[in-house]
This record gives structure tokens, C-alpha cells and sequence, in this order.
């Protein structure tokens, strides 16, 4: 079909040349007249083969111009020797009766009057005269034709073969592309000296009627009915494309002759571009895919440059552009670009060229000079972004499998950060992230409407977007200026490319294993720098508690963030991390003290030191445990040394032994006890961090921050009070809780742990300890808590679920037939062979109110107090590990007095109501409760009471301490804290935190 249609579309020039044979119109074909014939036509038909030649490729320029020279002389036979009616013109009627019945008689080729027509107007643009006629003198003008554009075809054989499709490409980049490039200036220079000799003349011809031509001849040789809608749509195209980049209306006349004719031409070049280079590429050929886009937007863009340089005004407007757009959906049905997203596309053009006349109500000639000059950079390093992307996706089994090398990340990392830097240096004007949201929205209705799915809350994410890029960059407002938007870009690619590593390389192993500490100490570095380098690229260098504090605060608006937090407690939060948690405590304790504005290098540097810290010291224990699986204490305490992890040596080596089972539970009395396992140490260098970071924020003696040897209670009282607020939000504790919690952890650290020295320091092995209990008794209390809400819950509480209520006899009888979540505790567990149940569930009932249970009549727990119940089993299991001497499981009165200190506050407090009572008494206090097990009501028993818990002067004659031998079980204990219970509200002994799910907490 292509090379009958092509042989149709010579029809017009044929019809003038071929008719010089000696026959005279509306004669006889006689015999002379047959001798006539083949005497004028013979050179035609090689001549015509020579022209074959041409358009493949394959003629010399001999032949070439054997073959225009004979074109030229037929025609001038036909002038001379044949004649119609008119003796100086012919008509259509006479051309194509004589071509039908000399030449076309067996053909199927029919030259209808319409076509006749149409071929008439196409000769007045090419030679002049009328639709009516063609005269002797154009024939002439033509063979002038033919005479003038002998040299530049001569010109263009050389390259026929590329231009008409025919070549074959050596597989030699620089020789092809040589090739080609000479072969396309041979081009343009032909249509370009063919449109500078149309605009000399003057006439016009309408892209109606060429196309009126092209559809007839169409119809002639039956084209399908979908080849004439692609010419009949085309049509509106490409007016539409001349109107809008050359200017006037659907007719060529002048120097538009020239604008067109370019247009062809760089048209056809970036065609014969495409099958030549981008169609034989396979996919794995992306480097030289772009460098064939580059080549075509190059072009492109330079052609509608050169365009809009001759168009009257040199602007595109956006109403050209939707227009034209509009033409081209009958092309391009999948084309969906509509007049809102023709303006969005402009914000993003200034963006990256600048203003330049129309700003966003189009396009100019300087903005496609400067995208021409922007081509290179931008598709180089796009190409170098989708060609690495592969290598920066998450993929959290490839490496595991050997599917991606670390290697190849790297390279891939650098050469995309790298590229990304380059794009974000064109960008030279700001942009609007309004604008941002509704381009994504148009998107996801019209072109990417199959593939771009968006979430239901995109309008609360973009109000975040905003509050986030003010903290990243200070700029406030939606428009991100020139500087913001590469910050973003710059600091975005390098945080993504963190997120990656981590994923890919950190996260799929566990903590234990060598791999994780070892590509976490490498990722650390350029978590660092990509955090450095955010700061380096903000105007401030600094990101403060007020840039902070509103993207919090839109989180929780637009309901990203569930719990509600109180302004204040965020910003006095925030404000803790600058003050001391990130302060150099050298320069919070120095003169003067300086309390940092915010997150910048100081806080920066200390962030990363201590994570430093804690990955070294990771990446030994990990190193350590390869060679054995456990150590006794004696064993690693020199073992630790040896290796320069000093801190941990020291905390090892404090008094206690702090194991763990393989559920994360702290072995208290176990006969496992007493072996350190990779965990433990894991654990241990979790809380080292943690207490040597509340140590280096809060202590007040520069002397004990650099020696960690602690802080005292008003210290920590005032860092609490920081984040207090917070604690309170996230329901880690209510008000009434909060007033006393520091005091409660210093008594717990002091007299519960075995550590505890009962002195006004919290020492770093306290802090340590306390850590580490609460980190076994949160994860007791989490295995607790989904068997507590299946089988006893009678009131859910869904937006809090610390505030759900529990049965209390259900509660109790979970907690005395539950083993694994109380494993480990050995001496808990055998109290159910030891006593009765009901002496058992009252002892854990007795526990449950020292953690925060008030007993009511309705007998409903607090979900938030139950979490709190395995604390308080552990530090009474502590009591006896470190009181009891015997491991009998009986607090003899020596021992008994040893524990006294734990007590002792609390009995001093519920005692007042006895004046006569003093200090010295309440040793006999708490022996007195433990052998009795309640207070005395009675006359007889007060005065019995008063008796006892005063005979502790040893210098009387008599002695001391009459009915003081007691063996308590932790039954007695038990009495005392229901005693304590009974007679005021307690006071939790440990936090709750969120994730025990828990909201508030009692008084211990």
C-alpha cells in the first residue's frame, strides 16, 4: 500500500511530464502517430527507473541527471507538439482524458475531475496561473523547475538511502551518527531552498486543499477507512500546529513557506531518528535510549525556537496550546493533557527557565532558547536517575540473596545524589506546592488516571507536605523558593537513600548478627552527612522548636498523629532535646551556659556520638559472642575490659546478675541465672545508652556528667518536669501520677534493685538496673495484656485502651494459672505448691494494689494498673534476692530488717496517726506488720503493739527485741502492701507506657 500510494502522490508531476509524446489531443491514434509516440516517449520509461533508483538509493549522479534531463525534454515535447483546444493551455479534462487513455487505460487509477482539481490548485502554488488551465508558459516554468533543483537533488543522492528509509546502520556509533546528521542537512537544505523559492513568489496555498489532494488520491487507490481518518484528522493537527507555531491562518503564503518546509523537514529527520537509533535499542539500553531523546528534544526544541523567532510577537500562548492539543486527541486519543494542566505545566517551566514575556499564560522563544540550552543536563542526569533507580528501591530480600550488592548501591547512590544536585542547580525561580497538589490531582483524573491511585486523605497529606517543608526549609507559606527547592531535592534524595540502606541492609538482620551492626556503622556516617548537609543548605543553619512544633501540631489536625497533644508539652519537649538530651554539656554547664535554639551542629554531633557509641559498643558484644554463647560474670567483666568497652565492664561488673530468657524476661532466683548471653548484653547496652544520656543531660556537676556517676533527685525532677506534659499526653500517667513518679523511681532505684546503695544519687549502674527491669516487666505485661482483654474485659475503652476495665477475680485467676508470662521467676511460680489458692490469689491481689489498684465494689481493674502488676512482682522478687541470704523463701528478722529500708518511707507516713511512735520505732513497725499481718484495732492490742515495736534498746539487762524472730514468706509481704493499700492510695511504682496501653496510673 505505501509504495502504491507514493507512486499516486507522483501522479500530479508525472501527468505533465509523461503527456510529450507527439499525439495531439482529441486525434486519432494512427500509425505516425504510434512512430511519434515512441520516438518522444522513449527515454521515458528508463528515466523512470532511474528515478526508482533515486528514491532507493541506488543511482549515481549520471543517472540522476540522465533522468531529470529527460524529464525535461518530454516536457518540452509536449509543448511543442501537442495542442488542445486552446492552442496556447490545456484543461484538466483534456490532461486526463489524454493520461487515461494513453497511460492509465489498464490501471485502476482513476483521475476524477475532483483529483484533477485538486492537482490544478496544487500547480497555481507551484507554478502560478489559474485553477482552470495549465499553460505552454508553466510547462516552461516548470522544466525551469526541474533546471534549478537539478544540483540540490544532485545534493541530496548521496543520502537517499537514509532519507527514504533504506539504509542500514553499521553498528559504528560516531560513523552512523555522522551519517545520519550529513543526511539530514542534505535534507533540510533541500526544503529549505524549496520553501525560500515558495515565499518568493508570493502565493498561497491552503493546508486544506493539500490535504484535500492527498485524501482524493487516498480514496483513488483505496486506502482503508482507517488510513483517510488519520489524513482527516492530521489535517486538523497540523493547521491547528501552523496557526499556533507559525502564525496566521490555514494558509502557507510567504515566509511561512519556510517555517512549514522546516518544520517537514525536522519532522521527517526526528522520524528516520527514531527507526534508525531508538527502535533497534534493547531494553537494557537506556544510555543510548536518551541519547537518541536528547537528540529529538534538541532538535524539536530548536525547531519550534527558530519558529516562534519568525512568528509575529514570537509567542505561544496557552490558548494556542490547548487548541492544539485539542486537535491532536483524535491523533492521540491516550493524550489527556487538558487547559488546566497546559498552566500547571507552566508553573513548572518557570521554575526551571525563569519569567520570560507570558509567564504562565505561555510560552515564548526565550523560554525555548533556554530549555534548548537545559536539554543536555537535564536528560543526562535523568538518564543516570533511571538507570540507577533499580539499585535504590526497597528490596528487603535481594541482598539477603545476592540479588543486589552493597557495591553497586553505592555507586548507584552517588552517581543519583550526584545527579539530582545538577537538576536542583537549574532550577532558578520558586514554586508553589498548591499548584504541586492540583497538578497531581489533574493527573490522577486524566493521563495517569489508570496507574496513579491516591490516597483518600491527599488533602490532609499535602497540608502536612506544606508544615513539613516550613520545617525543613523556614520558609513559610506554600511557595518554596530557588534555595528550598534544593534543599529538598538534595537532602530528599540523600534521606531516601538512607531509608533504603537501612532497609535493604540493616533492617532484614537481626540485632545479633554481625551484619547488622556492621552496615549500620556505615550508614550512620551518611545519616550524618545528609543531616549536616540539611543544615548546611537552611539559611539559619538550625531547625527550631518553632519550625518543629507546627508540623507536629498538623499531623495531629489533619489526623495523621491519633493521640492529642497539648501545644505546650510539645514545645517544652522540644525544647528538652536542645536544652540537655542534644546539649554538649560543656557548654550547658559552662560559663556562660548555653542552652542551644535548636537543632544544628552542636546537637547534631551529639546525636551522633551517642549512636556511634552504642554501635560500637553493639559491634563488640556481637564480636564478642561469636567466639562463646555465654560468659559468666566473671568471665566477660575482663573480657569487656580487654575489649575498651568500659562502661559496659562497669556495669557488669556492679552488684547483681542481670540475665534475660530467651522471651525478654529478666531471671530473678532462677537456677539458669548467673550466665550472660548475647541478649543480655544487647539489653544492657540498650540501657547504658539510656542512663548514660539522662546522666550527660540532666546531672548539675560537670565532675559527674564526665565520670557518669549520676544525678540527683531535684536533677532529674526538673528534666521530668520537661517532658512531663508528654508523658501525661501519651498516657504514659495521669496528673495525680506525674506529681510523684521521680521519687517513686529514686526509692525504686535505691532500695529495690540490687545496686541500690540508699544514698541521694542515682548512679549510673541505678539507672542502668531500673532500665532493665522495666524493659523485662513491659514485656511481661505486653504477653498479659491480650489474654486480660479476650477473657476478662467488661468495658473496652477504644480511644484509650489503659482506661479499659477488667474483672478482678478473672484478672486474678489469669495471673495464678499464667506460667510463661512469669517465667523466670521460679519462687512466684512454686508459692502454688507452697500455699493454699486462695492464700496465692490473695497475695496477687495485694501485689495488683500496690500497683495502683483501688478495690471498689464493683471490683473492675484498670487495664493500666494490670499492666503495671509484673513490675511489682519483680521487685518483690528482688527483695528476697537480695535479702534473702538463705534463698529459704523466709525473711528471718535480720533479713527482714536488711529489707526494712524499702518500707520504710510509706510505714513512716501511714504511722503518723501515733504521736508516740518515733524513727527508731519503725524498724518494729515493719517486723510487727510481717509476724501479724494487720494493724491493731483493739485497747490490748495497741498497748501490745506499743510493747513490741519499742524494745529495740539492746543495752537494757533484759535484752532487746522480744518476739521479734519472724519467718515471713512472701504471704507476709503481701499483707503489707494490702495494709498499705487499705489505708491510702498507692502510688505506681513503675511507668506505663503507651505501649502497655495504658493511660494513667495510681500513687504507690
Amino acid at each position: 500500500m505505501r509504495s502504491k500510494f507514493i507512486s499516486a502522490l507522483l501522479c500530479p508531476v508525472v501527468a505533465l511530464s509523461v503527456a510529450g509524446c507527439g499525439i495531439k489531443l482529441g486525434e486519432k491514434n494512427n500509425k505516425q502517430e504510434k512512430v511519434a509516440e515512441i520516438q518522444g516517449t522513449s527515454c521515458l520509461k528508463p528515466s523512470m527507473e532511474l528515478l526508482k533508483k533515486f528514491v532507493a538509493g541506488n543511482a549515481n549522479d549520471d543517472e540522476l541527471s540522465e533522468s531529470l534531463e529527460c524529464l525535461q525534454s518530454v516536457l518540452l515535447t509536449f509543448k511543442e507538439n501537442i495542442r488542445g483546444k486552446d492552442v496556447n493551455a490545456y484543461t484538466p479534462e483534456e490532461i486526463g482524458k489524454f493520461l487515461t487513455q494513453n497511460f492509465l487505460k489498464n490501471s485502476t487509477f482513476q483521475l476524477t475531475p475532483e483529483l484533477m482539481g485538486e492537482v490544478l490548485k496544487f500547480k497555481v502554488m507551484l507554478l502560478g496561473g489559474d485553477t482552470e488551465k495549465i499553460t505552454k508558459e508553466e510547462i516552461i516554468r516548470l522544466v525551469d523547475v526541474f533546471a534549478r533543483y537539478k544540483p540540490e537533488l544532485l545534493k541530496l543522492n548521496p543520502h537517499m538511502k537514509v532519507i527514504t528509509g533504506k539504509w542500514a546502520a553499521t553498528g559504528n556509533e560516531k560513523q552512523d551518527q555522522r551519517q545520519f546528521n550529513e543526511a539530514k542537512r542534505a535534507l533540510i537544505s533541500f526544503l529549505d531552498h524549496l520553501g525560500r523559492d515558495l515565499a518568493y513568489t508570493q502565493r498561497s496555498y491552503e493546508l486544506n486543499d493539500m490535504f484535500g489532494l492527498v485524501e482524493k488520491i487516498a480514496g483513488i487507490v483505496n486506502a482503508n477507512e482507517s488510513t483517510l481518518s488519520t489524513i482527516r484528522n492530521a489535517r486538523v493537527a497540523i493547521i491547528s500546529f501552523k496557526k499556533a507555531l507559525i502564525g496566521g491562518d490555514s494558509s502557507l503564503t510567504g515566509q511561512e513557506w519556510v517555517s512549514f518546509t522546516q518544520t517537514l523537514s525536522q519532522a521527517y529527520a526526528q522520524y528516520l531518528r527514531v527507526q534508525y537509533f531508538l527502535k533497534p535499542l534493547k531494553a537494557s539500553q537506556s544510555t543510548e535510549k536518551w541519547q537518541v531523546y536528547e537528540g529529538i528534544a534538541t532538535d524539536v526544541v530548536g525547531l519550534i525556537e527558530d519558529l516562534l523567532g519568525r512568528k509575529t510577537g514570537g509567542l505561544l500562548s496557552n490558548n494556542e496550546i490547548i487548541e492544539l492539543l485539542g486537535s491532536l486527541r483524535p491523533l492521540l486519543p491516550s493524550l489527556e493533557l487538558n487547559a488546566e494542566m497546559v498552566g500547571q505545566i507552566n508553573h513548572i517551566k518557570i521554575m526551571l527557565l525563569g519569567r520570560h514575556n507570558l509567564s504562565e499564560q505561555g510560552w515564548s522563544k526565550e523560554d525555548f532558547s533556554t530549555l534548548k540550552r537545559k536539554i543536555p543536563v537535564l536528560l543526562k542526569n535523568i538518564n543516570v536517575i533511571t538507570a540507577n533507580l533499580k539499585h535504590l528501591k526497597v528490596n528487603k530480600e535481594a541482598y539477603r540473596k545476592s540479588e543486589i550488592k552493597y557495591e553497586d548501591f553505592q555507586q548507584a547512590e552517588l552517581a543519583i545524589q550526584a545527579a539530582v544536585k545538577e537538576i536542583g542547580e537549574q532550577i532558578v525561580e520558586s514554586y508553589d506546592l498548591d499548584v504541586l497538589k492540583a497538578t497531581v490531582l489533574n493527573l490522577s483524573r486524566t493521563v495517569l488516571k489508570d496507574s496513579l491511585k491516591l490516597p483518600e486523605n491527599i488533602e490532609q497529606l499535602f497540608e502536612v507536605v506544606k508544615t513539613a517543608k516550613y520545617t525543613l526549609t523556614g520558609e513559610s507559606g506554600a511557595t518554596v523558593s530557588r534555595n528550598g527547592i534544593r534543599l529538598l531535592l538534595n537532602v530528599g534524595i540523600h534521606m531516601y537513600a538512607n531509608f533504603v540502606e537501612f532497609s535493604n541492609f540493616v533492617s532484614v538482620f537481626k540485632i545479633e548478627e554481625n551484619e547488622f551492626t556492621a552496615n549500620l556503622a556505615k550508614l550512620l556516617p551518611k545519616f550524618k552527612e545528609s543531616t549536616a548537609l540539611l543544615l548546611r543548605m537552611k539559611p539559619d543553619h538550625n531547625i527550631s522548636t518553632q519550625e518543629i512544633v507546627p508540623l507536629v501540631m498538623s499531623l495531629q489536625e489533619q489526623g495523621l498523629l491519633k493521640t492529642k497533644f497539648r501545644q505546650a508539652s510539645v514545645e517544652s519537649t522540644i525544647n528538652a532535646l536542645w536544652s540537655h538530651l542534644l546539649n554538649d554539656p560543656a557548654k550547658r554547664l559552662g560559663t556562660p551556659r548555653v542552652h542551644l535554639g535548636g537543632f544544628g551542629s552542636v546537637a547534631l554531633e551529639q546525636l551522633a556520638t551517642e549512636l556511634q557509641h552504642w554501635v560500637l559498643n553493639q559491634m563488640v558484644i556481637n564480636r564478642l559472642f561469636t567466639e562463646k554463647e555465654s560468659y559468666t560474670k566473671e568471665e566477660l567483666a575482663p573480657a569487656l575490659q580487654q575489649m575498651g568497652l568500659s562502661e559496659l565492664h562497669r556495669l557488669v561488673g556492679a552488684k547483681g546478675l542481670m540475665n534475660f530468657n530467651s522471651s525478654g524476661y529478666l531471671k530473678i532466683l532462677s537456677e539458669t541465672n548467673g550466665r550472660y548471653t548475647r541478649g543480655d548484653l544487647i539489653k544492657s547496652n540498650l540501657a547504658r545508652a539510656i542512663s548514660r544520656l539522662v546522666i550527660r543531660a540532666f546531672a548539675t556537676d560537670i565532675n559527674r556528667v564526665n565520670n557518669l556517676q549520676g544525678v540527683n533527685q531535684d536533677e532529674l525532677q526538673a528534666g521530668f518536669n520537661l517532658v512531663r506534659g508528654l508523658l501525661v499526653d501519651i498516657g504514659m500517667m495521669d496528673e495525680v501520677g506525674a506529681d510523684g513518679f521521680v521519687a517513686s523511681r529514686f526509692r525504686e532505684a535505691n532500695l529495690f534493685l540490687s545496686v541500690g546503695n540508699g544514698d541521694s544519687i542515682a548512679s549510673l549502674e541505678e539507672i542502668h538496673h531500673l532500665a532493665l527491669h522495666i524493659m523485662s516487666g513491659l514485656g511481661r505485661a505486653n504477653a498479659l495484656k491480650p489474654l486480660a482483654l479476650e477473657r476478662c474485659v467488661q468495658t473496652r475503652n477504644t480511644e484509650n485502651e489503659g482506661l479499659s476495665l477488667l474483672d478482678e477475680s478473672c484478672l486474678i485467676d489469669l495471673y495464678y494459672n499464667e506460667v510463661a508470662a512469669f517465667s523466670d521467676l521460679p519462687k512466684l511460680l512454686e508459692m502454688k505448691q507452697k500455699h493454699t489458692e486462695e492464700e496465692v490469689k490473695t497475695y496477687y491481689l495485694s501485689l495488683l494494689k500496690a500497683a495502683g489498684y483501688v478495690q471498689t465494689e464493683e471490683k473492675q481493674v484498670k487495664l493500666s494498673d494490670a499492666a503495671l502488676f509484673p513490675h511489682v512482682a519483680q521487685y518483690l522478687e528482688m527483695i528476697y534476692y537480695s535479702h534473702d541470704k538463705s534463698q529459704d523463701s523466709l525473711l528471718q528478722k535480720e533479713e527482714a530488717l536488711a529489707a526494712f529500708p524499702v518500707f520504710k518511707e510509706l510505714i513512716v507516713t501511714l504511722t503518723k496517726s501515733f504521736p508516740a511512735l518515733v524513727e527508731d520505732d519503725m524498724p518494729g513497725v515493719f517486723i510487727f506488720l510481717l509476724k501479724e499481718g494487720k494493724a491493731p484495732r483493739t485497747l490490748a492490742e495497741k498497748l501490745r503493739f506499743a510493747a513490741f515495736v519499742k524494745d529495740h534498746d539492746c543495752s537494757k539487762p533484759e535484752g532487746c527485741h522480744k518476739g521479734w524472730d519472724i519467718q515471713s514468706t512472701r504471704l507476709d509481704l503481701g499483707k503489707i502492701f494490702n495494709f498499705i493499700a487499705e489505708a491510702t492510695k498507692p502510688q505506681p511504682p513503675t511507668p506505663v507506657v503507651a505501649g502497655a496501653g495504658t493511660e494513667t496510673a495510681g500513687n504507690e
